[in-house]
């Protein structure tokens, strides 16, 4: 065990033994519901032995059946039992009962999650930057243009001769990266991704899926549109010059709580780097394929694409180390990489992918050198290893070394199904901290990737049981999912949705999750509990908790829609 990992154990530990606390009796359910014909679990603390399927519709209980043999889960410091219901398959509404304990009602459909997946990607319509947001399509959360980026400033860390400092580039549109006004390559590189993929597995499934956005009648399914609302401002990133990508597009510091048509501050390009280039690179190159494959009166952007990808895959190439630090004076997200090898080994299969040129395949380093066991805005190999096993088969097949990458995807997804079916709760998760919940997206992921490739449907139950831990099967009996459940959060920490006005938050957005190991935004005395899976704070203050991100947001969408799409199946 590294010292990272061994520093992380006994801080979980010290968390659980120091924070002990009592825990009083509940029944937690996906509280959206569940799929007629898919597994179907609750997970109830108890001294009961015995739990009932009670039907709203009937007025009657439907089945009675024992409790699994409790468990305990050190991350919420409790004995957990299961209650699983599965053979119940007539769609209606039912609540679990437990002695005198009752869960929310939850609904038994195969449509549970049509709108909460249409929700979860209508989000990055509500972060667009630099236009306004019509009632016709965003409703009560309609708002004024801002941000217009049509004029921002070369920072001194990103001027060269050409484009010296102070020089105006406009660089409008695309989506703000968190909770905060500004965007980010990086964190823009691997949401992109995960949604070009998403739809690049179903993209018959998303001609009739409409998301009612400007673009809704056009001739592409609403994914992409949005999709290329994003690229067309990351095209705005990349020199035209020297074909570098540049980091970030921010101001100095992060804005108050106030409108995006409110902000007054200077927006600045800052910097280049080598991660930039390459997720940049691995982007367009993915995306030239799939508007090839599936839309060929748009292939001058594809054309386009690829050029783009070739040009900052060359610049990386030139300046391999390029490592990005936030310059002085400079206080906003810094999303620095310093282990470039898996960017390198993303970039070259997608670009071998788009020409099938092997020379591309030169750079790719040993796999036993990067992180492979998720995905992460900072550890992108999977992100590669995922086109090369979903790709065209006779590029995939030509690959030396096929074999291995094929391979180490099936033990890390091996590894995330066992500590799925080891745990108490049912998750894959083991380790909460920052984002914890965007992290078994990423997880459930690659579950479904594994199921689309392999067919195996024990993946299928382990990404099911992991969602239905998102929206609402947890310790505090919360859906994370904004909008979504009878209990959701309130106050992200989310300048757009704390100024606006509304009560309600913009609905669709997953919320970081439980934390324990950051607790000076609020202060650790407002934290209801330390204990790692209750460690969460419905506060607009704590982001470490209840912030929003596109990179978060982006596995949600992919998890809800592929369930969505094997419901019909």
């Amino acid at each position: 065990m590294n010292l990272i990992k061994r520093m992380i154990v006994l801080s979980v530990l010290f968390i659980v033994t120091s924070c002990a606390e009592e825990t009083t009796s509940y029944i937690a359910v996906n509280q959206l519901g569940y799929l007629s014909y898919k597994t179907k679990t609750a997970t109830v603390v108890s001294n009961e032995k015995m739990f009932s399927l009670f039907s709203v519709d009937k007025g009657k209980i439907i089945l009675t059946k024992p409790l699994s043999q409790g468990q305990y889960w050190a991350q919420s410091g409790e004995e957990v039992k299961t209650a699983d219901f599965t053979e119940v398959t007539e769609t209606g509404n039912y609540k679990i009962i437990v002695g005198k304990d009752s869960s929310y009602i939850f609904e038994i459909s195969e449509n549970i999650f049509t709108s909460v997946a249409k929700a979860s990607l209508k989000t990055f319509y509500y972060q667009r930057a630099s236009v306004e947001l019509p009632v016709k399509y965003a409703g009560i959360w309609q708002r004024k243009a801002g941000l217009p980026d049509t004029s921002v400033i070369i920072h001194p860390s990103a001027a060269t001769n050409k484009r010296p400092a102070g020089t105006k580039v406009s660089a409008p549109g695309g989506w703000f990266d968190a909770g905060d006004y500004n965007k980010y390559i990086v964190s823009s590189g691997i949401t992109t991704y995960t949604l070009i993929l998403l739809y690049d597995l179903y993209h018959d499934y998303f001609k009739s899926i409409s998301l009612n956005i400007p673009e809704s009648n056009n001739n592409l399914p609403d994914i992409l549109d949005e999709i290329l609302w994003n690229v067309r401002w990351m095209m705005k990133m990349q020199d035209p010059n020297d074909g570098g990508v540049y980091h970030k597009l921010t101001s100095k510091h992060f804005q108050p709580y106030i409108m995006p048509a409110e902000v007054k501050a200077e927006r600045m390009i800052v910097g280049k780097s080598t991660s930039a280039a390459l997720d940049f690179s691995a982007v367009f190159s993915h995306l030239s394929v799939v508007i090839r494959k599936y839309h060929n009166d748009y292939l001058p952007l594809s054309d386009s694409c690829l050029i783009m990808a070739k040009r900052a895959w060359d610049w990386a190439i030139k300046n391999p180390n390029v490592h990005f630090k936030n310059p002085e004076g400079i206080e906003t997200g810094e999303y620095s990489d310093n282990k470039l090898n898996d960017n390198f080994f993303w970039a070259g299969l997608e670009l071998y992918f788009a020409t099938g040129d092997k020379s591309y395949l030169k750079n790719i380093n040993d796999l036993s050198n990067m992180v492979l066991d998720s995905l992460y805005w900072a550890q992108v190999g999977n992100l590669g290893i995922l086109t090369a096993l979903t790709g065209e088969e006779n590029l995939k097949n030509s690959i030396e070394g096929i074999d291995i990458i094929e391979n180490v995807f099936k033990q890390n997804v091996e590894n995330i199904y066992q500590n799925n079916i080891e745990s108490p709760y049912k998750i894959s998760l083991g380790v909460f901290k920052w984002g914890s919940n965007a992290n078994l997206l990423n997880e459930t992921v690659m579950l479904l990737a594994a199921y689309e490739i392999y067919n195996n449907s024990k993946y299928l139950k382990a990404a099911i049981t992991n969602t239905d831990y998102i929206l609402g099967r947890n310790p505090l009996n919360i859906s994370y999912v904004t909008g979504y459940g009878d209990k959701y959060p309130m106050h992200i920490h989310h300048r757009i949705s704390e100024a606006d006005g509304v009560t309600e938050p913009i609905p669709g957005f997953v919320v970081g999750g439980p934390n324990p190991y950051y607790l000076i935004d609020c202060g650790k005395e407002k934290y209801p509990s330390l204990l790692p899976a209750k460690c969460y704070l419905d506060d607009v203050e704590s982001y470490s908790t209840n912030e929003v991100a596109i990179n978060w947001n982006a596995p949600l969408a992919f998890v809800l829609f592929s369930l969505d799409y094997y419901s019909n199946l």
